[in-house]
């Protein structure tokens, strides 16, 4: 039986080997163990100072759409998972610093309802009838990002361990996005048929995002909340949709 981390770990490879055309699951897992063998050797030659300066960290959130159409609804496990690579760039030795890294997010948002071109070239939700039975219907999204952020921390204890609040805000990029959906097809009116299909690079998904973010932590474990500045779909379509998250974080190196 594999450890919680490790089923955590690989979850979160699968969904977002899932999403990416250019990345693979060796690829992923050959960076993380780099990135942590540097981070672990580094930890290891600074055990006699107050603070770690470098951090990969796994965020494991609820989101939830802001200010979508009242006919629309969103299930309750939609699901983001971040993962980001930080190192402090001023502040080292102090009890303030900023740090700044990069990172990678894939959000799973299902829903109710699909996307469509409705008037004047613009997207239009669809509510799916009621009468057809569906096992998944989600929009899923995969950003690269540059987090960036204060940190206000106190030095480790005799238990090697410290408490930090952060305060960040991070700037994305979009890789990829799609729409799965499993279960009768909405498409036809009469006798629909059990379908199975992925729509990729969706048009109306904002190419961007940025939004605002705290963080706190206990040694290596913390929670965390996120708002996006950012509409979810293209900035030129209404209504402006945002989303938050809100979940745990563990800093895994």
């Amino acid at each position: 039986i594999l450890p919680v981390n490790d089923e955590i770990f690989l979850c979160a490879f699968e969904i977002i080997r899932e999403r990416l055309y250019f990345v693979s699951l060796p690829d992923i897992i050959i960076l993380l163990f780099i990135i942590s063998t540097v981070t672990f050797s580094q930890k290891q030659d600074s055990l006699s100072k107050p603070f770690f300066n470098e951090e990969l960290i796994m965020d494991i959130n609820y989101i939830n759409l802001i200010n979508f159409p009242a006919a629309l609804s969103t299930k309750w496990n939609c699901i983001d998972f971040d993962f980001a690579y930080l190192t402090t760039i001023s502040g080292k030795e102090s009890n303030i610093s900023t740090a700044i890294g990069l990172g990678i997010s894939a959000q799973n948002i299902k829903t109710n309802a699909y996307l469509i071109e409705g008037p004047n070239e613009s997207p239009s939700f669809q509510i799916i009838p009621d009468t057809l039975s569906y096992d998944k219907n989600k929009l899923a999204t995969t950003y690269i990002e540059l987090p960036m952020e204060i940190r206000f921390r106190t030095p480790r204890n005799y238990h090697n361990k410290s408490f930090k609040l952060t305060i960040g805000a991070k700037f994305g990029y979009l890789l990829k996005s799609y729409h799965k959906y499993v279960g009768e097809d909405y498409r036809v009116s009469v006798n629909p048929q059990s379908i199975k299909f992925k729509e990729y690079n969706l048009p109306f998904i904002n190419n961007v995002h940025y939004g605002i973010y705290i963080k706190a932590f206990y040694g290596k474990f913390g929670i965390n909340a996120y708002y996006s500045l950012s509409s979810y779909l293209q900035p030129e379509y209404e209504p402006q949709i945002g989303y938050f998250t809100i979940g745990f974080s563990t800093i895994i190196i």
